[in-house]
C-alpha cells in the first residue's frame, strides 16, 4: 500500500471518529472507486459511512459518516450540480470529458472537489462541492476555445443515463470474470488479470472474478468503461446464457 493510500485511510478513519465524538455528520471529499475500496477495507467504523455522488450511477462519490439511527436526524450530502453549456451551440467544438476536466482544474479546483462529469447535448453536468460550484459559476468562461455559460441546476436522475446502451451477450456462467470478458471483448485470462490488478469494481467496491453478479449490479472496469448487469434473458441452442447488459465505454 502506498503512502498516499495510508494517509487517505487515516483521514477517513478520523472523519468517522470525529462524527461519532461530536454527534454530527462529517463528509469526505469525492472519492474515486479505488479510494472507495480503501474505505470499505477499513471495516466497521464508529460512525458508519454512506456513499453518494449526486445521482444514481455516479463513479466518484462522497462518504457521509453517521446515520439518522445514530444521530436522530438526517443531513443531505453537500453536493451541487452545475450545467455547462456552449453560448453558441452551432459554432462550438466537440468537447470531451478531458476538455471539461482540464478547464475546471485550470480554475484552481482540486480533483477531490469534483465528482462525475456527465456529457450531455454539447455541454456537461458537473457534480461538485458547494464552494466549487460557486467558483465554476463565477469564473468559467471557456472550455478549450468554446465560450460557455455555467449555472447550478437540478441533477439528472442517473449519471450514466445518456451514455448506456443495451446489449445481449452470451456467457457460460454469471461469474464476474466471464461477464467482464464478454462485455469488454477480452480473453478470459485478460479479464482475470484486470481483477488481480484491482481494476474492476462491483457497485463501487473492489470485485473478485469468482463472485456471481446480481441483477442490477454496476460493474466498472478501469480503462474500459462500465456496464450494468440486467439478468439472464434465456439460453442459446448450445446452452449458453443470454444475458442483458447496459454499457458505456471510455
Amino acid at each position: 500500500m502506498t503512502e498516499g493510500e495510508e494517509r487517505l485511510k487515516k483521514r477517513l478513519r478520523e472523519l468517522a471518529e470525529r462524527a461519532d465524538a461530536r454527534g454530527v455528520y462529517t463528509f469526505s471529499p469525492f472519492l474515486s472507486e479505488p479510494e472507495q475500496a480503501l474505505l470499505s477495507a477499513l471495516g466497521r467504523l464508529p460512525a458508519p459511512p454512506a456513499l453518494f455522488g449526486g445521482a444514481e450511477d455516479c463513479e466518484r462519490k462522497m462518504a457521509r459518516f453517521g446515520s439518522p439511527e445514530l444521530f436522530g436526524y438526517d443531513a443531505p450530502f453537500p453536493i451541487a450540480c452545475v450545467q455547462i453549456r456552449p453560448r453558441g451551440p452551432r459554432f462550438s467544438e466537440e468537447l470531451t470529458h478531458r476538455d471539461f476536466l482540464g478547464a475546471l482544474l485550470h480554475l484552481g479546483l482540486s480533483r477531490e472537489a469534483l465528482g462525475d462529469i456527465v456529457l450531455a447535448e454539447g455541454g456537461a453536468f458537473v457534480f461538485c462541492t458547494e464552494p466549487a460550484a460557486a467558483l465554476i459559476e463565477s469564473e468559467l468562461g471557456t472550455v478549450r476555445h468554446t465560450r460557455v455559460d455555467a449555472a447550478r441546476c437540478e441533477a439528472p436522475e442517473r449519471a450514466a443515463a445518456q451514455e448506456m446502451t443495451r446489449q445481449i451477450v452470451q456467457v457460460q456462467s454469471e461469474r464476474l470474470d466471464a461477464l467482464v470478458a464478454r462485455a469488454c471483448r477480452l480473453p478470459r485470462e485478460k479479464a482475470q488479470q484486470l481483477f488481480a490488478e484491482g481494476r474492476v469494481f462491483q457497485n463501487g467496491a473492489a470485485a473478485e472474478g469468482s463472485c456471481l453478479a446480481a441483477e442490477g449490479d454496476l460493474l466498472s472496469v478501469r480503462g474500459y468503461g462500465r456496464f450494468r448487469y440486467l439478468g439472464v434473458q434465456g439460453r442459446s441452442r448450445k446452452g449458453r446464457k443470454n444475458v442483458a447488459i447496459e454499457k458505456s465505454w471510455s
